[in-house]
């Protein structure tokens, strides 16, 4: 009798009609999928992105902030209500919506709202009107009077924890994107404790690592508030969209300091350069992966326009990002008959490049501009290529008397050799250095860079597997232009305070949850 008795438990068996198996290998694909072996899984034919590219709804909401904030900067402060009114609906409104349409819309406000910290001063007396067209939005969004935590800040969050309620249990994300961005936010907190506790200044600290935090929540809220594979058409729509907008702005901004007998040295910010590339970067891989003639006319039509606003921009950073990105992703590309047109391409193009630089650079006129930042990017024999190469090697001093574990934040980086005085302009120089990476050598030694640093890493892996998993253009598009877009930010990092910037953090947040989303995604048959 005791032979004939059923087994307390019983494993359900793996086969295929099996419902519970079939959900239990779901469930353990979406939780560990990175990094792990991929498995395809009949699950039909995958949707069409392009369905739902948010192309208009991004346009309404580019022209409500635009055309309220220079409302406001027309009117005064008399307006200043009732954009913070509209801006509070718009919120409003934002979380009423499904949770990835409300991640839309903090992509579209956070991307084309500049940040009044980074935002620069010289439009004040020449344009016709006393501030930035954005600069009610700005002050609204990231600064937002008597409250302490800005509205950027409270959004971000929002997604995160609605995000988290919503999908914790039916759509977690991969396992290990989520680690490394919990990594990267211990490593600040252990920084900063340390820091305060060896006698670093707290408001010194609060200043280095306030956009440092927000990395990672921004990263976790894209991984829990966005999908995959249904919102890679929207997330590149958006992004273009804006460069675009932001491009035309710019460019009217340049005109009018033309009209008004100034030719500027910049328009805005260092961290256009990282949205401006990474646009134009989403339409080359696309063009790349989708190959036809409509795709191709409108990438580079789109990408001339952006490449006029970095040349009226006068950012050198731009160009380094535009010849060290797509050269990472030309050697990330599979061997394939597309490949070898885009080598052949490259073998026309280049020369004719090198030659354009090279005699453009001597030349006068707006045509040649791009030679001269692009030659200058590479000579580094001007008095502001002079400063940072003496503020690099301070960090590198400062660095080599604490190697290991660094001093933490709160503290300066020693400045042995002195060549300008700008402390009467940047009085907190020495607490943020222009080079990211050797200030956190220098503030965090081994450990605390490797804390840190990993993120970039992981999220090109992340990147490298979703293009190669790919299953139809756009998927190939998407982690391939994620590629281009960490590298982007890496060299936004090294040359110009990419660290200290909403703008890089969001691009980069958003390339982030794209990269570890697609790569986490099940392959499907059609």
């Amino acid at each position: 009798m005791q032979g004939n008795r059923p087994p307390r438990f019983q494993l359900p068996k793996p086969q295929a009609e099996n419902p519970q198996f079939l959900e239990l290998q779901r469930r353990l694909k979406q939780r560990y999928g990175a990094f792990g072996i991929e498995k395809k899984e009949d699950e039909g034919p995958p949707p069409d992105p392009f369905l739902d590219s948010y192309f208009r709804e991004t346009l309404r909401l580019i022209g409500g902030v635009f055309v309220g904030s220079l409302a406001v900067a027309i009117l005064g402060k008399n307006g200043n209500y009732l954009f913070l009114l509209g801006l509070a609906y718009t919120l409003y409104r934002a979380t009423k919506q499904p949770l990835h349409i409300a991640a839309r819309i903090f992509l579209v406000l956070a991307l084309f709202i500049e940040s009044p910290v980074e935002a620069p001063g010289d439009y004040v007396g020449v344009l016709p009107f006393a501030h930035a067209p954005l600069d009610p939005a700005s002050s609204a969004f990231f600064l937002l009077p008597s409250v302490s935590v800005p509205v950027f800040l409270l959004f971000a969050l929002w997604l995160l924890y609605t995000g988290h309620q919503q999908n914790r249990r039916s759509d977690p994300p991969p396992l290990w994107a989520k680690r490394v961005l919990y990594i990267f936010l211990g490593g600040v907190m252990a920084l900063w404790v340390f820091g305060i506790l060896s006698g670093g200044a707290f408001s010194k600290s609060v200043l280095q690592t306030r956009h440092l935090l927000m990395l990672p929540i921004v990263g976790l809220a894209f991984l829990w508030s966005t999908r995959g594979r249904e919102d890679l058409a929207a997330t590149g729509t958006i992004v273009v969209t804006v460069a675009a907008a932001r491009s035309v702005i710019l460019i009217a901004t340049y005109a009018w300091f033309i009209k008004s007998g100034i030719t500027p040295e910049y328009v805005t910010t260092h961290s256009d350069s990282v949205l401006f590339v990474s646009a134009i970067l989403i339409m080359m891989a696309f063009a790349i992966e989708e190959r036809n003639k409509r795709t191709t006319i409108r990438a580079v039509g789109t990408s001339l326009l952006i490449l006029v606003a970095i040349a009226m921009n006068n950012r050198r950073i731009a160009f380094v990002g535009l010849g060290a990105a797509p050269l990472l992703m030309y050697l990330a590309l599979k061997p394939s008959a597309g490949k070898r047109r885009v080598t052949k391409w490259m073998l026309i193009a280049v020369p004719l490049v090198a030659a354009y630089a090279y005699f453009g650079s001597t030349q006068p006129g707006p045509v040649f501009a791009p030679a001269k930042m692009a030659m200058s990017a590479l000579n580094q024999s001007d008095a502001s290529s002079d400063s940072r190469d003496i503020e690099n090697d301070n960090l590198i001093l400062t660095f080599a008397h604490n190697p290991v574990l660094g001093r933490g934040f709160g503290f300066e980086y020693e400045e042995k050799v002195k060549v300008y005085d700008i402390s009467e302009f940047l009085q907190d120089y020495l607490y943020i250095a222009h080079n990211g990476v050797l200030w956190i050598w220098s503030l965090g030694g081994i450990v605390g860079f490797s804390l840190l640093w990993l993120i970039y890493p992981v999220s090109a892996t992340f990147a490298m597997r979703a293009y190669r998993k790919g299953q139809n253009a756009i998927e190939r598009a998407a982690g391939l232009s994620a590629l281009g877009v960490t590298m982007v930010c890496v060299v936004q990092v090294w040359g110009d305070q990419g660290f200290n910037s909403y703008l890089t953090l969001i691009v980069f947040g958003a390339a982030f949850g794209i990269a570890a989303k697609l790569e986490a995604e099940p392959e499907v048959t059609s």
